[in-house]
């Protein structure tokens, strides 16, 4: 697999775990994809197959930055209290900050849950919202503006984008107004 360092693959053949990028590098255990949604570290246990993809650009790369471990499990490590996005789609996909990583499983902190993951059963890895690499590309908010609306990764649970204390639920800590009605004047 080396060989296709720099070049655009396609990570398994088909169906939701099928990921396209530029490999980035090989690594003991686990390979690495750079594509528009960041990086990407991939459990080699899981790969199915690797297909070359056509592409118009050269293959040469410059030093590309990743996380360089011992293992997949290393990874794992090193994305310790992150909020990641776990194994690239279908209903496996889950994301969350990673509270631990033991042995044998993963604690991911998803909303007020505590979710426990097997190692094996993880696919892949990569940071996401706003710690991912080259920012979040839809949630640009109210991040310290005091509740503005139009804060989309905001949302309850019933989905309101709309902004304010409602849809943000950061409003009321950064100085945003309640939604509830003043009384008295």
């Amino acid at each position: 697999m080396e060989a296709q360092m720099g070049m655009n693959v396609r990570i398994n053949r088909g169906g939701p775990e099928s990921l396209d990028g530029r490999m980035i590098g090989v690594q003991k255990g686990y390979l690495v994809l750079r594509n528009s949604t960041g990086t990407v570290y991939v459990n080699s246990s899981h790969v199915r197959s690797v297909t070359d993809l056509p592409t118009n650009s050269s293959r040469g790369m410059s030093q590309a930055q990743f996380i360089k471990a011992d293992s997949f499990n290393g990874v794992l490590h090193a994305l310790t209290r992150k909020f990641v996005q776990i194994n690239w789609g279908g209903p496996e996909r889950i994301e969350g900050f990673i509270a631990q990583v033991g042995n044998q499983a993963l604690m991911l902190v998803v909303g007020q849950e505590l979710v426990q993951i097997p190692l094996y059963h993880i696919k892949t890895v990569k940071t996401a919202g706003i710690y991912a690499s080259g920012g979040s590309k839809g949630s640009q908010g109210s991040r310290g503006t005091g509740g503005s609306g139009g804060n989309k990764s905001g949302g309850n649970a019933n989905n309101n984008n709309s902004g304010g204390a409602k849809g943000n639920r950061n409003a009321s800590a950064k100085g945003g107004r309640s939604s509830k009605s003043r009384s008295g004047k």
